[in-house]
C-alpha cells in the first residue's frame, strides 16, 4: 500500500467508468498520456489488462469489473471521510442532477420542490431528459446523481426505491368518440389512429406488448415527449396511452377524454435509482429520502 499513489485509484474509477482513455483524462483533469501512463501502471499493480481494445472500443476484463465496486466504495467512503459529513439543509449549497422523461419531471418535481425549497433554500436542481436505458447510463458515466423512471432489475451497483406504481390509460380529445364507451378492448385499441412513444432504444410498455401481439400497424406519429404526444392529439382522432396518474397533470385536463384499457397490461413501477457509490454521502442521502417521502405522499 505504501508504494501504490491513491491518484492512481481515481485515474482507475474515471477508466472504469468511461472506458475510454480521453473522456477518463478529461474527468479526472489529466492528459490523456498521462492516462494512458497510469493505465500502464495500475496493469501491473492488479497483474491484469483492465481494459482491453475491441472493435466495439475499450471493455473491461474479468478483473476489472470484480474491482470497480470495491474501489468505487473505497474513494466515496475517503470522499465522506473529507467532505464535512454534517450536512445541514438550510445552509447547503448542493447541486443535484436528476436524469427523468418529461412526463416525470412534470409529475414529481411540483411535489418535491415546495418541501425543498422550505427546508433547503439554497440547494439547486438540473434536470436531464432522459428515459431508462440513457438514464442508466448516465448513472454509470457519473453525469447525474439520480434517475426517475421505470427501469428493469438494476446491477448491484445502483441503489432503488420505488415511488409509486401506475396503470397505462389511453387520452384523446375530448370529441374523439372511439374513447368516450367505457375500457378499450384489444382490437378495438388497434383499430384506432395512435401516438407511439419512443426514444432511440428506449420505448414504453404498450409498445412492448403491441411488439410481442406483431402489432405495429396505424401508427401515425412517433414521439419522444409524453408532453407532447398529449398536445398532438388535440383536434385529431388520434389517441396515445400514458400513465394514469399523469392525466392530472395534464394542462388543459377538460380538453381530453380518458379511457381505461380492458385488455391485461403490467403496471408500471416507477422508482428512484442512484450509484451505490453515494450511499455513504449525507447530502445524497437526504435528497433521496426527502424525493421518496414527497412522491410516496401524493
Amino acid at each position: 500500500m505504501a508504494s501504490i499513489d491513491l491518484n492512481l485509484m481515481t485515474v482507475l474509477d474515471a477508466l472504469l467508468q468511461e472506458q475510454h482513455v480521453s473522456r477518463a483524462a478529461a474527468r479526472v483533469g489529466r492528459s490523456q498520456p498521462a492516462v494512458s501512463s497510469a493505465l500502464g501502471r495500475l496493469r501491473e499493480i492488479f497483474g491484469d489488462p483492465l481494459l482491453v481494445r475491441t472493435q466495439q472500443g475499450m471493455i473491461p476484463t474479468a478483473r476489472a469489473k470484480e474491482i470497480r465496486p470495491l474501489v468505487e466504495a473505497a474513494l466515496e467512503q475517503l470522499r465522506a471521510a473529507l467532505n464535512d459529513q454534517q450536512f445541514d439543509p438550510l445552509t447547503s449549497t448542493r447541486h443535484f442532477v436528476i436524469a427523468q422523461a418529461d412526463v416525470s419531471a412534470a409529475h414529481f418535481l411540483p411535489r418535491i420542490l415546495p418541501e425543498l425549497r422550505r427546508q433547503a433554500p439554497h440547494v439547486t436542481i438540473s434536470v436531464v431528459e432522459a428515459w431508462s436505458n440513457e438514464a442508466v447510463e448516465a448513472l454509470q458515466r457519473g453525469q447525474v446523481d439520480f434517475a426517475i423512471g421505470v427501469f428493469a432489475p438494476q446491477q448491484e451497483e445502483f441503489g432503488s426505491k420505488p415511488l409509486v406504481q401506475m396503470k397505462e390509460v389511453c387520452i384523446g380529445d375530448a370529441a374523439n368518440a372511439a374513447i368516450n364507451n367505457g375500457p378499450l378492448s384489444f382490437e378495438a385499441f388497434l383499430r384506432i389512429p395512435k401516438i407511439i412513444l419512443e426514444r432511440r432504444d428506449s420505448g414504453t410498455v404498450i409498445n412492448s406488448v403491441l411488439s410481442t401481439a406483431g402489432h405495429g400497424s396505424n401508427v401515425v406519429l412517433r414521439l419522444p415527449q409524453f408532453l407532447g404526444a398529449a398536445r398532438a392529439v388535440l383536434g385529431t382522432d388520434l389517441v396515445v396511452v400514458i400513465p394514469d396518474a399523469m392525466v392530472e397533470d395534464l394542462p388543459d385536463r377538460d380538453l381530453y377524454s380518458v379511457a381505461s384499457l380492458g385488455f391485461q397490461m403490467p403496471e408500471v413501477q416507477v422508482s428512484l435509482i442512484w450509484n451505490r457509490r453515494y450511499n455513504v454521502d449525507a447530502a445524497h442521502s437526504w435528497f433521496r429520502e426527502l424525493t421518496c417521502r414527497c412522491a410516496v405522499a401524493i
